[in-house]
């Protein structure tokens, strides 16, 4: 097999650095799947989610004396800080010239000139963003950061919602946040979801709202019950079959399914949901997602040649986070 020089590689990569830079920059400011479900934020390193709590205000009057209330409003926050993504990527001597042999060369040629250029530079860096941002939205909901664990496809890179509405349930004695009341999570869930109970379930998560005076202030609002597709699939499957009386639980509005009680909270099955044994329901702007602020911090790159290979090394930062946790309900 013939020997492949690199640096000429290198030098077509390192040329088009900063345009990469700027693309994947702009593929984690949009927030991959996060688009759209979550505020999209970028920040330098620390940012605080404020929200006010109001205290009692009135009280009867012409009593002759004045009595001040002290906790009108308190500003309460969350602290939602970027942690460090990166990737460590290798093409070894022979990869690379199995890229350049192969049909790729064909997709995208090098320079005809200079056998040393990599086929396929753009499509194989534009895989490699792909794949960073399928692994940046597995861990929106099921990431449970920790730094010493290597590839395990994302799960690791930061603590996800699913972990946040945990601490944010729990108590301070517990080693909780505490910000999301004891009653936003359904009583009496079932211990599995089927297709033969799920709307009765969704159903559950619907009642709990309305019952309660500060979240039922919401029920207009723009909102989204967040499920696993195969539950979606399978509410979907019961209002076909007439499993249950569906038509009481959820509606069909210009090809998305909304909660008839709550008509404008959308029922949003999503990929980063995919084996979540839960559902969550929050207003919308309530979710967030951060990332490095690309005006001044844009997500570095560095292509390096060792030996014979080529590394790509790439940073980044990311996170997600909730403002309110009053406003969060859980299922489970």
């Amino acid at each position: 097999m013939a020997t492949v020089d690199v640096s000429a590689l290198s030098d077509n990569l390192t040329r088009d650095k900063k345009d990469y830079e700027k693309i994947f920059g702009l593929k984690m400011a949009s927030g991959f799947a996060a688009k759209g479900d979550f505020v999209v934020m970028g920040i330098t390193q620390d940012i605080d989610l404020i929200r006010d709590e109001l205290g009692n205000i009135t009280q009867p009057g012409r009593t002759g004396v004045l009595n001040f209330t002290t906790n009108a409003i308190t500003q309460k926050a969350r602290r939602g800080t970027l942690k460090p993504v990166k990737g460590d990527i290798r093409f070894t001597e022979e990869e690379l010239y199995k890229l350049r042999t192969s049909y790729l060369g064909r997709r995208e040629p090098g320079d005809p000139k200079d056998i040393h250029s990599l086929a396929g530079r753009t499509y194989i860096m534009g895989r490699i963003f792909d794949r960073i941002g399928k692994e940046v939205n597995r861990a929106l909901i099921k990431g449970v950061e920790n730094r010493t664990t290597g590839l395990v496809g994302g799960l690791n890179l930061f603590d996800g919602l699913a972990f946040k509405f945990t601490e944010g349930y729990a108590t301070v004695a517990n080693g909780g946040k505490e910000d999301i009341p004891v009653g936003n999570k359904v009583t009496g869930a079932a211990a599995t979801v089927t297709e033969a109970n799920i709307l009765g379930e969704v159903k559950k998560m619907t009642e709990l709202i309305l019952s309660n005076e500060d979240l039922v202030e919401y029920r207009e609002e723009d909102a989204g019950l967040w499920i696993n597709p195969v539950w979606y699939q399978w509410i979907c499957n019961s209002l076909d079959s007439a499993l249950s009386n569906g038509s009481q639980v959820v509606t069909i509005r210009n090809g998305k399914m909304y909660l008839n009680a709550l008509p404008n909270t959308e029922v949003r099955p999503r990929v980063y949901m995919v084996g979540v044994n839960n559902m969550f329901w929050t207003v919308d702007g309530n979710l967030f997602y951060l990332h490095q602020d690309v005006e001044g911090d844009i997500p570095k790159m560095k292509f390096q040649e060792v030996g014979r290979d080529l590394q790509i090394l790439i940073d980044s930062e990311a996170n997600v986070d909730y403002a309110d946790g009053r406003l969060i309900v859980l299922y489970k």
